[in-house]
């Protein structure tokens, strides 16, 4: 029957020739005893049968259900169905042969919705302009979809539902999506399935819901055990400000603050901060006992690596965004009140890098994103409460030489750079009527700088913590009695846009995509998911002794809070922060050009790269690049990280990326 296939080919070039053409008996034939028979047509299907040659099928065409075994070949294209290529029966073989397949009305080919099937295989086509997604499989087995090109669906490109052991290898995925949530391809609530060799590209949504995403290959947080691998994802991105793009994304579920199996750490003095490094592998303490300690994850348990003697109260610690080195700040001591640590690759872990003498307590102190500045702000001394002290290429050697200062008029017991490093909000007790502002920061790294208030909260109590969303347009706050409060920042104004809890708050984080905020403070740990005018609260904790400060792992994964236990007993607990996929491989795929609809600092969400947790999966041997944030988790580290920094040798990061240009 090959010689027939080619004939049908070869015969659309008769009507050049004035010969006559053939007819096609049905759009599908099935190999019947070696022979490929046409499938017979029911009457409302009938207006599928064509001549070769003519443009395209009528367009009262309904769809065609494929539920016996065997091998189907399409023999035209069916670019107007107004239902799917239906495969409602195990151990089918659909060849689409080069042709095309379109519903206007829904998905152009469904596999599983009329009941769970195995063992199909559909390849060698097109399937375009789908009212949902190209091609749809639910709770199904062992199906494989190879050579397939899904363009111009308004939801997904392939969308796998509860699906088991199904793969999808050589596809590409182009242009997908609408005015919702958007993907090229997405897997959810299965189990060992494998994205091999696919091409995405320009996934787009135009909702202008908050948060929304358009997502180049999409797993939902209950898949476990499934693969991405040689994947190439590039130029997705959402038309509209309020939704995030995502390359590749493993999804997590709102948080249950879970404290079962999660590290903790006794001391015989309170922990007044910590937080975890940027790889997720170190967490470091700032105690009353006048200590500095170091801890490494290992098994769910943080052991300690070493131990920095300050001679006052360490009230507050932070890393530097590139991991390499610590900064804390002190109460008032006889030397200086924040000091630098090296994360060394000598007898000690932890070297003295550089400090700076403030007169007075500091409270905060944070690294700007841009790895350049240190800002701190603590009590009154002389009129100033915030200083900013300048990076140096050949080290951090503050020095005691003040880049920038700023005079509040009260104790600020807070400080936070916008992700640009432009502006530093901080959190204080109230002067002039003012508990909050916004100082625009100006300076280029030569000559002098300044800090100039542009926006304020006025307020009669204290606030203790200040921190920007990831994108820079939203501003929390939390003080001592009016729980969490959301500020939209236009560069100008903070405008109150949501409130939530009611805790003595302390410590407060947004996770890096920016859609949860994690507090602490009185007694209770609490965890929100902000939604633009709203702040839910999603679970709360209890814990024995008042909450000093809180810190989350990069991805969001790990929620832990520190507490005054100073009559010794755990100072440290962690709660289960968001929960995502488990047990997949992410793995040699390239991600580029993830990017929100506009940039500044109020303007859009960012685009991440790849979003995922490598607590319980393999994140290895990717590559992003010209993404606004390659990643949004914590890179993998090999286990020889201790031994390769003790040798001075680079940071083994399983994967990297290219600087954007």
């Amino acid at each position: 029957m090959k010689k027939l296939i080619t004939l049908i080919f070869f015969s659309s070039c008769l009507p050049l020739y004035g010969l006559k053409k053939p007819t096609i008996k049905s759009p599908i034939y099935k190999l019947v005893d070696g022979t490929w028979n046409p499938m017979e047509l029911t009457p409302e299907q009938d207006a599928a049968k064509r001549s070769l040659g003519s443009l395209q099928l009528n367009s009262n065409i309904k769809g065609i259900t494929l539920s016996e075994p065997g091998n189907y070949i399409l023999a035209s294209n069916l670019t107007s169905l107004t239902a799917p290529i239906t495969i409602s029966g195990s151990n089918v073989n659909l060849d689409l042969n080069g042709f095309h397949v379109s519903n206007s009305a829904g998905v152009c080919i469904d596999v599983g919705s009329s009941g769970a099937i195995n063992n199909v295989v559909i390849k060698n086509g097109v399937v375009k302009g789908g009212l949902t997604s190209g091609v749809f499989i639910t709770s199904s087995t062992n199906i494989t979809v190879h050579d397939i090109q899904s363009v111009g669906n308004t939801v997904a490109g392939f969308e796998l539902v509860n699906c088991s052991e199904c793969c999808l290898k050589n596809c590409n995925a182009i242009d997908n999506g609408g005015a919702s949530d958007s993907f090229g391809i997405t897997t959810t609530g299965g189990t060992n399935n494998t994205f091999d060799s696919c091409t995405v590209k320009g996934t787009n949504t135009t909702s202008a819901t908050f948060a929304d995403q358009a997502t180049g290959i999409h797993v939902g947080s209950t898949e476990t055990k499934s693969i991405i691998r040689n994947c190439m994802v590039s130029d997705t991105m959402a038309s509209n400000i309020k939704a995030i793009p995502y390359g590749i994304r493993l999804e997590p579920v709102d948080p249950t603050l879970d404290d079962t199996g999660l590290p903790t750490i006794e001391e015989a003095g309170g922990i007044s901060s910590g937080a975890w490094s940027p790889d997720g592998r170190f967490f470091v303490t700032g105690e009353e006992a006048n200590n500095i300690e170091l801890f490494e994850l290992r098994d769910n348990n943080l052991v300690l690596l070493d131990r920095y003697a300050h001679n006052s109260d360490a009230n507050h610690v932070e890393w530097s965004p590139d991991g390499r080195y610590i900064v804390f700040g002190s109460a008032v001591s006889a030397s200086g009140e924040f000091a630098v640590l090296e994360f060394k690759n000598e007898a000690s872990l932890l070297k003295l890098s550089g400090e700076y003498e403030h007169p007075a307590s500091v409270n905060e102190v944070v690294w700007a994103p841009n790895g350049r500045y240190i800002a701190m702000g603590g009590n009154v001394s002389g009129g100033i409460e915030v200083n900013v002290c300048l990076v140096t290429d050949t080290g951090v050697t503050p020095n005691g030489s003040s880049r920038a200062n700023f005079a509040h008029g009260a104790s600020v017991q807070s400080v936070d750079w916008s992700p640009n490093s432009r502006y530093l909000a901080i959190g204080a007790s109230p002067s002039g009527g003012f508990n909050v502002q916004v100082l625009d920061f100006e300076g280029d790294g030569a000559g002098a700088n300044t800090l100039t208030s542009v926006a304020t909260i006025a307020g009669a109590g204290t606030v203790a913590r200040v921190r920007w969303s990831p994108n820079g347009q939203y501003l929390a706050v939390g003080d001592a009695t009016s729980g969490v409060a959301v500020y939209n920042f236009d560069g100008s104004s903070l405008t109150s846009v949501a409130t939530g809890g009611s805790a003595d708050v302390q410590g407060l984080e947004w996770t890096q995509v920016g859609r949860y905020i994690f507090a602490g403070g009185g007694t209770t740990a609490e965890a929100f998911r902000f939604d633009e005018t709203t702040l839910t609260s999603l679970a709360t904790q209890t814990t024995a002794v008042a909450i000093r400060d809180v810190s989350i792992s990069t991805d969001g994964s790990l929620f832990s809070v520190t507490t005054l236990n100073s009559g010794g007993g755990v100072e440290m607990i962690t709660y289960a922060g968001l929960t995502y996929a488990t047990d997949c491989v992410i793995d040699r795929n390239q991600v580029s050009n993830t990017l929100g609809a506009a940039t500044g600092e109020a303007g859009a969400n960012n685009g991440f790269g790849i979003e995922a947790s490598t607590a319980t999966n393999q994140v290895t041997n990717n590559s992003c690049f010209k993404n606004d944030v390659n990643y949004a988790f914590s890179i993998n580290v090999f286990e020889q990280f201790i031994a390769n920094l003790r040798a001075s040798t680079p940071l083994p990061f399983a994967n990297f990326s290219y600087p954007t240009p």
